[in-house]
């Protein structure tokens, strides 16, 4: 997942959206989409101040005929100057191919912070579910315009896209990931909502198991053995795979994994 997530920091992880105005279409046939999909490349591999570094990370898009949804993370660049970046290319291509002036978008894009892998992850089905719940396509991968096709590559093609991805989301396999986004009443989401305890509860629960000079979050630094049997003690006394991920910082699909054991 974005390192933000793993390391409780505050979040550089956004969802955007840009709409056309009066909800007019932006993107009218193939040539379109595709000079989108052009500038997303640029922008996810260059910054506007300069230099070599990376100007933003790309997680996620889709495009729709009247508006474009995208998961974007700053990087060297913030978030207005990304979209300053994506809006004047697209706007001046668009106008001057459709020969007019003026606006295209409606007002400033829309964008809030994404602070939670939770949210995270429903943002990843909401934006490559909305082509199948607006009647278009009978899946997500059906769509063309969109970020899903483009995780199915393999990791050497993946590379060559828009997103930062891949099939590879950090301790997720490509095959979970792809159960969640597609069925969020999937066992393994099921599996890892299930909780019995309150916050207050697994915290104390928790740290009754840990030695007395380790903090819940300290948990992942233990060696690996020990780190494990902490984690199954903490699963059979009742703590949900969601809240220990919380309390420690491990991934939840690795503690899921582990919980098989059991």
């Amino acid at each position: 997942m974005p390192r933000h997530f793993r390391q409780k920091s505050k979040t550089g992880v956004y969802h955007v959206m840009l709409r056309g105005i009066n909800k007019q279409f932006i993107f009218n046939d193939e040539q379109d989409f595709m000079k989108m999909e052009k500038i997303l490349r640029r922008v996810s591999s260059t910054s506007c101040s300069g230099t070599h570094q990376e100007s933003c990370s790309i997680y996620a898009y889709c495009m729709m005929s009247n508006h474009l949804h995208m998961l974007i993370e700053e990087q060297n660049d913030n978030l207005a100057c990304i979209m300053k970046r994506i809006g004047v290319a697209y706007v001046s291509y668009y106008n001057k191919r459709n020969n007019r002036v003026g606006p295209l978008f409606q007002g400033r894009f829309k964008s809030e912070p994404v602070g939670s892998f939770d949210y995270f992850v429903s943002l990843l089905h909401y934006i490559h579910m909305n082509p199948v719940k607006a009647g278009l396509v009978s899946g997500p991968d059906k769509y063309k315009w969109s970020s899903w096709r483009e995780y199915e590559l393999p990791v050497h093609e993946a590379s060559q896209g828009i997103c930062s991805i891949g099939n590879s989301f950090d301790n997720l396999e490509w095959e979970q990931l792809r159960q969640i986004v597609l069925n969020p009443e999937s066992p393994i989401q099921t599996a890892i909502d299930h909780e019995t305890m309150t916050e207050k509860e697994a915290c104390e629960s928790l740290q009754h198991m840990l030695p007395h000079h380790v903090e819940a979050y300290d948990l992942a630094t233990l060696p690996e053995v020990e780190r494990n049997e902490i984690l199954l003690r903490a699963l059979r006394v009742g703590i949900g795979i969601r809240q220990l991920a919380r309390l420690t910082g491990i991934g939840r699909m690795s503690i899921y994994r582990l919980s098989k054991r059991l």
